[in-house]
């Protein structure tokens, strides 16, 4: 699905989109990789990432997915808030966790096997990493505070939550390119 449309439903998010789009935050990383990897540009600027973010982050004739592990988004870490109950939507995160894995990790491995020439899959949330392992058979390099591996011509880089403050400085943005290319290259 087109990440745009996939959006619209959803309160709030439209003013990432269109002609004058906002700063998301957790996207923010992606574009600033995606930029310097794809269109050559060495130091991403705010209006070029938010730019590409808006036309073609996770854009159906675009080069990048965005697919989530746990679909249900929820802006705090604390595992004891669970805003969905009140929908009916699981008891609590724990229950809702361990009945999405075994939804989630067989149709998220089926998506990684699609023949495609899929060059690069960032997983993000440290929290999530044995999860992401069990998704993709590599030996894992560690190079703090990411770890990579290689699956055949595709290189799979584990990070932080994108939203980390690690990414808030300029310096964090290069550190995940640098370990990106370099990745990428061996």
């Amino acid at each position: 699905m087109d990440l745009e449309e996939g959006q619209l439903t959803l309160a709030g998010t439209k003013q990432y989109f269109g002609a004058d789009p906002k700063n998301q935050w957790t996207w923010r990383p992606m574009c600033d990789v995606m930029l310097r990897l794809t269109e050559g540009v060495p130091a991403p600027t705010l209006p070029e990432r938010v730019r590409y973010q808006a036309d073609k982050l996770g854009r159906k004739d675009g080069l990048t997915l965005l697919a989530e592990l746990m679909p249900y988004p929820r802006k705090k870490a604390d595992k004891s808030v669970w805003p969905y109950k009140k929908y009916e939507r699981f008891d609590d995160y724990q229950t809702y966790r361990e009945c999405m894995l075994k939804k989630r990790l067989p149709l998220l491995k089926s998506l990684f096997a699609m023949p495609c020439q899929r060059k690069l899959v960032v997983a993000d949330g440290k929290g999530d990493w044995d999860e992401f392992k069990r998704l993709f058979t590599t030996n894992w390099n560690v190079a703090p505070p990411f770890a990579w591996g290689r699956v055949g011509e595709m290189t799979v880089v584990l990070t932080p939550h994108l939203s980390d403050r690690f990414f808030t400085p300029q310096a964090g943005l290069d550190h995940l390119a640098s370990t990106v290319r370099a990745a990428m290259l061996r």
